[in-house]
């Protein structure tokens, strides 16, 4: 078996593991309200999203780079789980755990497309570039679109206002007028259809 055959195997098991990733909910109905979508259903949504928003991105952003940061930016999540933006207790410690799960993850790959999908990783989790601010900032309003599809009211069941809500994820958006302008009309809907829990302030 040559070394071409090699990494093909071990690309196809990758492949195999990743399946794994279809399994890991997230804490946001599906518009069925039937279940909870999964990691990858949310990676395609925030993919679709990317290329709908490309003609408003930086221009001097690596497209294909975001696309990637995209697909691959919650796959440390699968042997670890989601844990809610707003689930204080839960995010203790999760960048180390994500960390050690993708690790453990892209160390199944050949060496080289390892190292890719990892510094892709540490990439988005930092957040230092401007493509991993953009696709971050999508992916915080991805949640809010998904909260508005499915009309659920498990914000409301949290005790998350707006205030609150926003609090945490406009500091996603300072980075670029466009990315805060689509976030106020999500956050707008939502607003609307009286998903957020009340408030004096609200």
């Amino acid at each position: 078996m040559n070394g071409k055959d090699k990494d093909f195997i071990k690309i196809i098991d990758f492949m195999k593991e990743i399946e794994k990733f279809k399994l890991v909910e997230r804490k946001i109905l599906l518009s069925s309200l039937r279940r909870y979508e999964n990691d990858a259903e949310h990676s395609w949504h925030l993919a679709v999203f990317l290329v709908l928003m490309k003609d408003y991105l930086p221009k001097r952003a690596n497209f294909q780079r975001m696309v990637k940061l995209a697909l691959i930016h919650d796959l440390g999540e699968l042997y670890v789980g989601d844990v809610s933006l707003f689930d204080t207790n839960g995010r203790e410690g999760k960048d180390k755990r994500e960390l050690d799960s993708a690790k453990k993850l892209f160390a199944k790959l050949p060496k080289k497309l390892g190292k890719e999908m990892m510094d892709l990783f540490m990439e988005y989790m930092e957040a230092k570039t401007k493509e991993a601010k953009i696709v971050k900032s999508l992916d915080k309003i991805q949640a809010t679109i998904q909260y508005n599809s499915s009309k659920s009211k498990n914000m409301r069941k949290m005790g998350l206002t707006y205030k609150i809500v926003d609090d945490k994820k406009r500091p996603y958006m300072d980075h670029d007028k466009n990315m805060l302008k689509i976030y106020e009309l999500a956050m707008l809907e939502a607003k609307k259809k009286g998903l957020f829990a009340s408030s004096k302030k609200n």
